[in-house]
């Protein structure tokens, strides 16, 4: 990929800032893009640990949600849409973009109480489960 990729986390969700669509893109990961997320794909709030168990296929939705709640919070132009998310994703390659599902995850996983994280842990388990049954 050869992107430079910059995390920073706070109380709650975190920033990823890397190159897409040949320029330097933020994606915020916070509560906004969290319900933006869980609404993008039809989840409700106790889908949380479904939300990461989606794996690459939900990708396009976390990133647009990330750039989307982003720009939002910096109160900036929306320049992209969900196909331009598409052809980024394309130029960056699976390798990529498994390198960017990862740190999204991450970026999530490090913000959680460990309350939160037992719980998102013991439903990804039973989701699992329950696929393979």
């Amino acid at each position: 990929m050869g992107n430079d990729i910059t995390k920073s986390t706070v109380k709650f969700g975190g920033s990823i800032t890397t190159e897409l669509g040949g320029q330097q893109r933020t994606l915020r990961f916070g509560i906004n893009a969290m319900n933006m997320m869980l609404s993008e794909l039809g989840l409700k709030d106790d889908d949380i640990a479904k939300l990461f168990s989606l794996g690459l296929s939900a990708l396009p939705t976390f990133i647009y949600c990330g750039l989307y709640a982003d720009c939002k919070s910096r109160k900036a132009d929306i320049d992209f849409d969900k196909w331009d998310i598409g052809d980024w994703l394309d130029e960056i390659g699976m390798e990529g973009m498994e390198s960017l599902f990862t740190d999204i995850g991450e970026v999530f996983s490090n913000s959680m109480p460990d309350s939160l994280k037992k719980k998102a842990a013991a439903k990804l388990k039973e989701l699992k489960k329950s696929q393979t049954s």
